[in-house]
């Protein structure tokens, strides 16, 4: 294969007592004019770094067919990963493009910046996202573009080095007293139902064995609720909208975030 013309050249000035030298870009901008610009330096690594720099910006410019909003982008990365991502793992990478899009612009995917990442991390600290919520999405964002990477659509990770918020090192963690399971496993068996699930089955196996509401669906991947379930994000099956799904919701459970804690209220 042969190699791209290089549209940006290195010329290293010397000076006219010819103590230092000065590095100058040499190219043609887009309306066919011949540039001669100064570095102002004579360091030969920063030098090639601009080089590299402007030959990226004019090669932007001369390839618009290669260019893709930040939305097209974003469906390409999903589209061309097929069933090598799971379908949760699609949506909840969806979502985050989705804010990151919301927060920047809709703007060319070759155009994302360092500083685009730093704005977006605030923006999400600023929304009221806890700190491991923020870090999470920003994986999520990174992992899209490390996709662009691997395929040669960009030449460097725009955000690879944002770094996730801080996070406090004493977090308290809330565990539930033998009280409250009893209360919520007692709560959930007074739901049961006709055609309506088990949720003491569900609760109890989430307390026996610690798994994640999403590895206790996949238990059941035969059950078409479960498996609906399992293609929305995770918020989609907190105890309000689960219970409302099947008109059983009790008062109590109204405006409490996570589903087995829902069950906390009752006595």
């Amino acid at each position: 294969m042969r190699n791209k013309k290089q549209l940006v050249r290195l010329w290293k000035r010397p000076s006219k007592d010819g103590t230092f030298f000065t590095y100058y870009l040499r190219y043609v901008d887009l309306n066919g004019k011949r540039r001669c610009e100064s570095l102002g330096h004579g360091d030969s690594r920063k030098a090639e770094k601009q080089r590299a720099k402007k030959e990226k910006e004019l090669r932007m410019r001369f390839c618009p067919p290669d260019s893709m909003k930040l939305s097209e982008f974003s469906e390409d990365c999903l589209r061309r990963s097929g069933d090598q991502m799971a379908p949760s793992t699609k949506t909840e990478y969806r979502q985050a493009m989705e804010h990151f899009i919301r927060i920047i612009g809709d703007i060319d995917f070759q155009a994302v910046t360092q500083s685009h990442g730093e704005q977006f991390r605030q923006a999400c600290r600023d929304e009221g996202n806890a700190p491991n919520t923020v870090a999470k999405k920003l994986r999520e964002v990174r992992a899209m573009f490390q996709l662009a990477v691997d395929r040669k659509q960009l030449d460097e990770h725009p955000i690879v080095h944002v770094k996730p918020p801080k996070t406090p090192k004493n977090k308290e963690i809330h565990t539930y007293t033998d009280d409250e399971c009893d209360r919520m496993i007692r709560k959930a068996t007074e739901f049961q139902r006709e055609n309506v699930l088990e949720w003491d089955i569900v609760i109890t196996l989430a307390l026996i064995s610690g798994m994640r509401k999403s590895e206790i669906l996949r238990a059941y991947p035969n059950n078409p609720v479960y498996s609906g379930w399992l293609q929305s994000p995770m918020p989609a099956l907190s105890a309000k909208n689960v219970l409302s799904v099947e008109q059983t919701t009790p008062p109590s459970v109204f405006g409490l975030p996570s589903w087995p804690r829902a069950f906390r209220s009752a006595s």
